[in-house]
């Protein structure tokens, strides 16, 4: 158990106690594939570096995320995430 929750720390993604879903959060890797059941899942840091540690913004499977969450059921496709270094209104996480 130890080591799932290391990675998905390392992905940026934290589990939400009682639920299914993950708190989005800053990755500290620049890319991953998993194997998820039967999905396949990418995750794309661009510009992650160490002084770039705040998110942007992030799309999964080109749809833009407005909220820092997303189930577990959603883990398929490709969660692409833009890094920058300094802190961004929501989070990075707004649509109008």
């Amino acid at each position: 158990m130890l080591f799932k929750w290391y990675v998905m720390s390392a992905l940026g993604l934290y589990a939400k106690a009682g639920t299914d879903m993950y708190w989005i959060g800053s990755p500290a890797v620049k890319q991953a594939k998993l194997k998820i059941g039967k999905n396949n899942f990418r995750l794309i840091a661009f510009n992650q570096s160490k002084e770039n540690v705040y998110i942007k913004s992030a799309h999964l499977n080109g749809k833009k995320l407005c909220k820092p969450e997303i189930r577990h059921q959603d883990l398929k496709g490709r969660l692409l995430i833009r890094m920058t270094s300094k802190p961004q209104p929501h989070g990075g996480f707004y649509c109008p």
